[in-house]
């Protein structure tokens, strides 16, 4: 049997993001204590729905953070949102290390995550 081996060509990292290559947004959602009627911008103003971020369109290199502990029972949809190679568009957690990761649940829709003509997510 032989071994398995990665070619020396495939080397996969997440390029370090920096304000001076890219301008970051950050949305934060929180299910439990999120206001849509917020901004959105800070773990204090999340919104509470992950619907809120249509119109917003995320460009290279933005975040969307959920808080840990919570659970939503929506679906995230990224259609046509792309990265680049240098600015991937992350879905992050935050809050406590001790809770949980949030589950995308989807309940009511064909999927929890929606990915459509999106690369560099």
């Amino acid at each position: 049997m032989a071994a398995n081996r990665t070619p020396a060509w495939a080397k996969w990292y997440l390029p370090e993001l920096t304000e001076q290559n890219v301008a970051v947004r950050k949305f934060y959602f929180d299910s439990t204590r999120g206001d849509d009627t917020r901004s959105g911008d800070t773990p204090e103003t999340a919104w509470k729905s992950l619907t809120r971020l249509n119109p917003f369109k995320p460009l290279p290199g933005d975040h969307l953070f959920l808080r840990r502990g919570c659970r939503f029972d929506e679906a995230l949809e990224l259609d046509q949102v792309v990265g680049t190679a240098d600015a991937f568009i992350r879905v992050l957690a935050f809050g406590l290390e001790s809770e949980a990761k949030p589950p995308i649940d989807g309940k009511g829709y064909p999927a929890a995550i929606y990915l459509a003509n999106s690369p560099y997510l």
